[in-house]
């Protein structure tokens, strides 16, 4: 044997040494199988403990319910230990997987690897023995979910249509009086031994510590209203006629600090009594039941109040007036508090285990006066004469939930009948979810609107939230800065030419509540004599009275949304010819938006993606005709990336020059010159005497477009535009300083706010 075969076998060994070494050093945790194998007999235990019980006839509601938490909570600590093996498994396999097949032929194996691979094939039989106990134990459990789920079921439906006493029935009653007479015998001696047990065993004198408490609460909350009012100023506490935000956050804010200012008395009440050492299991029972009813009941009935603003018709959300306001609130309060009451009362029966009696007298009682409460709010909101436009210019919500009132007039008579006819249970369940549906989709709707509201009021630098936003971020700040700049340039050259402003929002969806809020803005800015009128292409008579309005005014301003309806509502009337006369004599035309688009003789709309995610076919139709030079405008530029829009339409369109305005942006138009202003710029597309190819004639949806030297250019703020040259009026006339002044002409100003 020579030097160099003896080399090979000790380095062989050696590496033999070291692959078993790394074996056993990367040999799973036996800890992890210990916990797995015990866990699973643990999990078997209480699976079968819940079988058992589940067999039991006499189970109430509230054991299905614990029960199922029980189930779930045990299936998933069982998925969860089977996953943890899943690790441990494949580590175990690879290992003997490494180890390579046992000899086969009848030679024998080193003493160490078959050692090895007998420790490793009975780990791996342990863990797969555990994964499948628990795997076992998880389809059991589903089985078991599905049986309580099935008796909970059964369990409802055969309380729901249980038959009892009618309750034109005298037993009802009877018995009901009697139960109510052990309710009260039983609560007194629960309260009299639970003082009895507190005076010989508590320390009242730490009762003291409740005042003390409360006081620190209090002190707290005005420390935090202290420092709040300093650090972002008394905008909030101004009076001042209420905008939406206003009247919204007023319910939200009322509702919250009602549930808070409770929460914590209920708490200091519950440390004192802790640290008195007077709590015990029962009367706490008891307390919680308690607590529930004043915190639910203080939460709704603000609430309700809130909505209905009975004293203060401004800060009134919902369409009442103020006799019919008064009463919505009372009844929908007391609506409230009986159905709390209900549920008091159901988890007091359970406590003080109470005659069945009990809970159907006090359950038909309840219902009946919900039927009568519920009936007087659906008479109330029907017999009023709604809120006034005095009272406030804001938005009046809920107004669909009238439709409604057929749907809950049947539902009731259906309860009504139901507790004729003895069926309680049904009775009750439909009041109750009438009550507490309708102040689920209260509560949700306000989160909604006041989130819309906040939207639209961030930008007002004159309400609340607009100057909190800008005091706390100088985002709302620069945002209305940005704002005003445009609205000044417009006004401004309204102010010069004199006369009232019109404004027109029939662009958009919702014109009526579109001319409020750009009322409110002009107001903001400091514009009183603004008139927002609505167009109606079919009445001859308020298109001349709008037609006299603008022949009389200096300025007209073209709100946003749809292009295309804007045109279609003004094209041929007089108020479009007057609009027209208007700034051939040297008044001023503003558009935003839809209503800068229709500013030129071709507007455009389409040729981009919808929010599903289909094409929208491209639309090329006439516009006003005030913006002339063969330009057509297309707003929101850069935000909608709609430069490659822009450019089908120009290169269908060669002799076009395509205007681009970017967000906060305005193209102020003054004879052929326009001067860019605000936060971003205008691109110009100039397919005159430029395009050497395209295939715009051969599109078809979905095709890219093929287009070859096309002009494009961007400008800047206060950079001007030629319109007429179609090129930087800089380079037009030599210039280099880029605050050329623009002649004295009329103004046609295009913005994308």
């Amino acid at each position: 044997m020579t030097a160099i075969d003896i080399r090979l076998r000790y380095i062989v060994a050696a590496f033999c040494g070291l692959v078993f070494l790394a074996l056993q050093a990367f040999a799973f945790d036996p800890g992890i199988l210990g916990q797995a194998e015990r866990s699973a007999v643990s999990l078997r235990q209480d699976l079968t403990r819940i079988q058992n019980e589940l067999a039991l006839p006499t189970l109430t509601s509230d054991q299905l319910v614990d029960f199922r938490r029980q189930l779930d909570d045990l299936r998933a600590n069982a998925v969860g230990q089977s996953e943890s093996l899943n690790g441990p498994l494949a580590e175990v396999d690879q290992q003997l997987k490494s180890l390579g097949p046992a000899p086969t032929d009848g030679s024998a194996e080193s003493a160490d690897i078959a050692s090895r691979r007998t420790d490793l094939q009975n780990s791996f039989n342990r863990i797969k023995a555990a994964q499948s106990q628990l795997d076992l134990i998880t389809v059991e459990t589903d089985q078991q979910i599905d049986r309580a789920t099935q008796l909970q079921r059964e369990q409802f439906l055969s309380r729901l249509f249980e038959r009892t006493s009618s309750i034109l029935g005298p037993s009802l009653w009877y018995e009901g009086l009697i139960a109510s007479g052990v309710f009260f015998t039983r609560l007194g001696q629960l309260l009299a031994n639970w003082w009895t047990e507190a005076s010989m065993t508590g320390d009242l004198k730490v009762l003291l510590i409740m005042p003390l408490l409360l006081g620190a609460l209090f002190f707290l909350y005005r420390m935090i209203r202290r420092w709040f009012a300093r650090r972002y100023g008394t905008s909030l506490l101004v009076r001042k006629p209420p905008d939406d935000t206003d009247r919204l956050w007023r319910i939200v804010r009322g509702v919250v600090l009602v549930g808070v200012a409770v929460i914590a008395l209920i708490s200091a009440l519950f440390l004192a009594f802790e640290a008195a050492g007077i709590w015990t299991s029962r009367i706490s029972q008891f307390s919680a039941a308690l607590a529930s009813l004043l915190i639910n009941s203080a939460i709704n009935t603000t609430l309700v109040y809130r909505l209905a603003a009975p004293t203060n018709p401004a800060y009134r959300v919902i369409n009442l007036d103020d006799k019919a306001a008064g009463r919505f609130a009372l009844l929908a309060s007391l609506a409230a508090v009986l159905s709390e009451t209900r549920n008091f009362f159901t988890a007091i029966a359970s406590m003080l285990y109470l005659p069945s009696a009990f809970p159907v007298a006090q359950g038909a009682s309840i219902s009946i006066a919900l039927i009568f409460v519920i009936a007087g709010i659906l008479v109330v909101t029907r017999n009023q004469e709604g809120l006034t436009s005095a009272a406030h210019g804001g938005e009046v919500y809920f107004r669909w939930a009238k439709q409604f009132g057929p749907l809950v007039w049947l539902l009731l008579a259906v309860s009504l009948g139901a507790l004729i006819l003895g069926y309680t249970a049904l009775a009750d369940f439909i009041t109750k979810q009438i009550i507490e549906t309708t102040l689920l989709v209260v509560g949700l709707l306000l989160i909604h609107h006041l989130s819309d509201a906040l939207v639209v009021s961030g930008l007002d630098g004159g309400s609340s939230f607009g100057q909190f936003l800008r005091r706390i971020t100088g985002l709302g700040e620069k945002g209305i800065s940005r704002l005003s700049t445009l609205f000044r340039t417009f006004i401004d050259l309204a102010h010069k030419v004199g006369g009232p402003i019109i404004g027109i929002t029939e662009a958009s969806e919702n014109p009526v509540k579109s001319a409020r809020l750009w009322r409110e803005d002009f107001r903001v800015a400091g514009v009183q004599n603004i008139e927002f009128a609505r167009v109606k292409r079919d009445n001859e008579k308020l298109d001349r009275e709008l037609a006299a309005r603008i022949d009389d005014a200096g300025a007209v301003f073209l709100g946003g949304g749809n292009q295309v309806k804007l045109v279609a509502e003004l094209s041929g009337s007089q108020a479009c010819a007057s609009i027209k006369a208007l700034s051939a004599r040297g008044g001023v035309i503003c558009g935003t938006s839809a209503g800068a688009a229709a500013l030129t003789s071709l507007t455009m709309a389409g040729g981009e993606i919808d929010e599903e995610g289909n094409l929208v076919e491209q639309y090329l139709g006439p516009g006003f005709g005030l913006l002339n030079f063969e330009t057509i405008v297309d707003t929101h530029f850069s935000k909608r990336r709609r430069l490659q829009r822009l450019f089908v339409v120009i290169a269908g369109n060669p002799e076009l020059m395509g205007l681009g305005i970017d967000e906060d942006t305005a193209l102020v138009v003054k004879g052929h010159l326009g001067e860019v202003v605000g936060a971003g710029g205008v691109t110009f597309v100039d397919g005159r005497d430029s395009v050497r190819f395209d295939n715009a004639d051969d599109l078809e949806k979905g095709r890219q477009l093929t287009l070859s030297h096309l002009r494009v250019g961007i400008v800047g703020t206060h950079y001007h535009l030629n319109l007429r040259e179609r090129e930087l009026e800089v380079l037009v006339q030599g210039e280099a300083s880029p605050h050329r002044r623009t002649p004295p002409f009329s103004a046609t100003i295009a913005t994308s706010d």
